[in-house]
């Protein structure tokens, strides 16, 4: 067995400093591991370079022949998020009329946060689940190798807590080396009827022949591929009940508004 990396003592401040800043903004949830271990959670699609992330920060190998791989951090949220984006649409009200408020509200954020934190000792890339092409990551895969949530039958990234109630937002490639995480709870696997298959499948049984392409952060994760924006918009009822199927996390689900918003972009949500 090969000799475990040491990892710089400066990731784990790095890590400490991004999940306060980023909680007080209510992004409350934070979890790492390295390139290589998100691509070996790609399986099949890892080899796809749509999805693959930079990775090795240095060119050559060190002294005991080990060649690191990066640190990735994946940043996302529970329902805390939505208070926080309210109170910025209260004080900039005409950030309602944007076609897009919460993903601006993320950029803002994570930016910010990592330009401070990360900015002054690592370099970086910050990659959103909003974008797409050359820049596009599997969100779940990410959060399976971080240890942060089991990927379900029906596609959907499964807290031991939230259950499918948290949302992927963006993964920040550190070019310093990472450490791997511990596989994420099974909690699927404990889940003997699940539920949300036959939801999954009533949610794709009408679905349009062009449903499933590229889709932005506020489409919410769509089970088994992503999901096009109107296709989810058109049903939404019928992809919020594959997230309602879910025994797991019950009390922690989305409010109302909170909802409305992100499945159907109902601008009476905002406020």
């Amino acid at each position: 067995m090969s000799e475990e990396i040491e990892t710089p003592a400066s990731l784990d401040v790095i890590l400490d400093e991004l999940g306060e800043d980023l909680a007080a903004q209510g992004f409350d949830l934070l979890a790492h591991t390295t390139v290589a271990a998100y691509h070996e959670a790609l399986g099949d699609r890892g080899d796809d370079a749509a999805f693959r992330l930079p990775d090795f920060p240095t060119p050559t190998p060190d002294a005991l022949g080990h060649r690191p791989s990066r640190a990735v951090v994946l940043v996302g949220n529970s329902r805390a998020i939505w208070p926080h984006f309210m109170a910025v649409l209260e004080a900039q009200p005409e950030r309602r009329r944007e076609a897009h408020p919460f993903d601006r509200f993320t950029s803002e954020v994570l930016s910010r946060v990592a330009l401070l934190v990360v900015g002054p000792r690592f370099a970086f890339d910050l990659r959103f689940a909003f974008e797409g092409g050359s820049r596009a990551f599997s969100a779940t895969h990410l959060a399976a190798a971080a240890g942060l949530a089991h990927r379900g039958p029906a596609g959907l990234a499964i807290h031991p807590e939230l259950g499918p109630w948290l949302a992927l937002r963006a993964a920040i490639v550190i070019d310093t080396p990472g450490r791997a995480a511990r596989r994420p709870d099974p909690v699927c696997e404990r889940c003997l009827d699940k539920p949300c298959m036959s939801a999954l499948a009533a949610a794709m049984g009408a679905r349009s022949s062009d449903a499933f392409r590229g889709a932005g952060a506020e489409t919410p994760a769509a089970p088994a591929a992503a999901v096009a924006h109107h296709a989810v918009r058109e049903r939404w009822r019928a992809w919020l009940a594959v997230r309602d199927a879910c025994p797991v996390g019950r009390e922690h689900r989305y409010g109302d508004a909170q909802i409305r918003w992100h499945y159907a972009h109902d601008r009476s949500a905002l406020g």
